[in-house]
C-alpha cells in the first residue's frame, strides 16, 4: 500500500514575488479596503504573469517576475492609487496623515505647557484660562503649516517631478531579503523618516518660542506681543 506523500507542496514560481509584492503594498492601504484590495490586485497581477509565461513558453525566472513587477510600480506608489481622490493634497496625502497624527501629541503638549508657564510668570498676559484658550490657535496653526507645506510638495511632485517615480530606484528583489515583521493590532505602522521630521519639527517649534513668541498665537492673540 502507497503511503500518501507528506512532504509540503511548494507553491507554483509565480508566487515567489507576488506575494512579498502584495505584503508591502498592504502597509500603505486603507484598512477597510485593504482585502478587497489586495485580493483584486493579486488576482490581475496573477493573470498577468500567467499570460506572460504562456507567451514565453516556460514558468517565469525570478528576474522576470522582478521586471514585471518594477513595471506596475513601487508598493508605496501602488498603494496611492487606491487613496481616496482629495483635491489638496494627493499622493502624499499618507504621509501628510500620518505626520499630523505623529506631531500633534507634541504640538499639544509644548503649547500647553507654554502657556501654562506664561500664566504664572507674566500674570499681567492674561488670566490662566485665557492662557489656555490660546491652545487651539497654535495647533491650528500648525496644521495650517503643515498642511500649506505638503500642498506645496504634492503640487511640486505632481507637476513636476511626476507621479513620485520611485520605481527607478526601486529593486524587488529586495522583497525576498525582507524579514517578516510581527503586526501589533492597533500600532501604527513605523515610519523613521516621516518620525524624525516630526520630532525635528516639535523640537525647532519649542527651540523657536523663546526667540519669536508670536510662533504661540494666532490671528489677535498675536497683538500681546
Amino acid at each position: 500500500m502507497n503511503q500518501p506523500n507528506t512532504e509540503p507542496i511548494d507553491p507554483p514560481t509565480t508566487f515567489a514575488m507576488l506575494m512579498p509584492y502584495l505584503a508591502a503594498v498592504g502597509k500603505h492601504l486603507p484598512t477597510p479596503r485593504k482585502n478587497d484590495i489586495l485580493a483584486e490586485l493579486g488576482a490581475n497581477l496573477l493573470d498577468a504573469m500567467e499570460d506572460r509565461e504562456e507567451e514565453l513558453g516556460h514558468p517565469l525566472t525570478l528576474e522576470e517576475q522582478a521586471a514585471m513587477l518594477r513595471a506596475h510600480g513601487h508598493p508605496f506608489e501602488v498603494a496611492m492609487r487606491y487613496q481616496p481622490q482629495r483635491a489638496l493634497i494627493g499622493p502624499l496625502f499618507g504621509i501628510y496623515w500620518y505626520t499630523l497624527k505623529r506631531a500633534t501629541p507634541l504640538v499639544i503638549l509644548f503649547a500647553f505647557a507654554t502657556q501654562l508657564m506664561l500664566a504664572f510668570v507674566s500674570p499681567e498676559s492674561g488670566s490662566l484660562m485665557y492662557r489656555l484658550g490660546m491652545v487651539p490657535y497654535v495647533l491650528f496653526l500648525f496644521w495650517a503649516v503643515t498642511t500649506a507645506v505638503f500642498a506645496g510638495l504634492d503640487y511640486g511632485v505632481t507637476h513636476y517631478v511626476g507621479a513620485m517615480r520611485l520605481t527607478a530606484q526601486w529593486d524587488p528583489m529586495k522583497l525576498l531579503q525582507e524579514q517578516p515583521r510581527p503586526v501589533l493590532h492597533g500600532v501604527a505602522p513605523k515610519h523613521p523618516i516621516v518620525d524624525l521630521i516630526a520630532d525635528a519639527v516639535a523640537l525647532l517649534w519649542l527651540v523657536a518660542v523663546p526667540h519669536f513668541p508670536v510662533l504661540l498665537f494666532f490671528g489677535p492673540a498675536a497683538r500681546l506681543f
